[in-house]
């Protein structure tokens, strides 16, 4: 059976003691953006009817999972992790971690096999990225359109 992409629609309740629970439904992929948004928010005020505690997050994700993948490379490791700092028009420094690192990293030098070589053709890919589409922190600030650098994350 094929993986159909969908919205998940999470909906974070906290409780007097600080505790959180999250409920997600699904909706469907092509369901416009507006409409999403305010079948989510009507679906918390329900939730809302039959709860006492309380609604302080929904989150709309667009889901999609690869049916068949192919299989990791054998080098592959989740555990390694690139971190990409980018820097916006008021000179804010935001990052963005990326799970198993290729070969990537400069080759000479003390930074060898750190620090992520900025003229290399995944640098430039990401920095053209970066240019084309606009990035948001979570707080609707600007991510950035600089690539400022790259490194093995510790």
């Amino acid at each position: 059976m094929a993986n159909s992409p969908v919205i998940a629609i999470g909906l974070s309740f906290r409780d007097r003691d600080g505790n959180s629970a999250k409920s997600t439904i699904y909706c469907v992929w092509a369901t416009p953006i507006a409409d999403a948004w305010t079948l989510a928010f009507g679906i918390g005020d329900r939730m809302l009817a039959l709860s006492n505690a309380l609604l302080y997050q929904i989150e709309l994700v667009y889901r999609h999972t690869v049916d068949s993948p192919a299989e990791p490379g054998l080098d592959s490791t989740v555990e390694r992790k690139i971190l990409m700092l980018v820097t916006n028009t008021d000179e804010e420094i935001n990052g963005m971690v990326i799970p198993s690192p290729g070969d990537v990293f400069e080759v000479v030098g003390s930074y060898a096999g750190i620090r992520l070589d900025l003229a290399g053709a995944g640098a430039l890919g990401f920095a053209d990225m970066l240019l084309a589409v606009d990035l948001r922190t979570d707080d609707n600030r600007s991510f950035g359109t600089t690539l400022a650098a790259g490194g093995l994350a510790l």
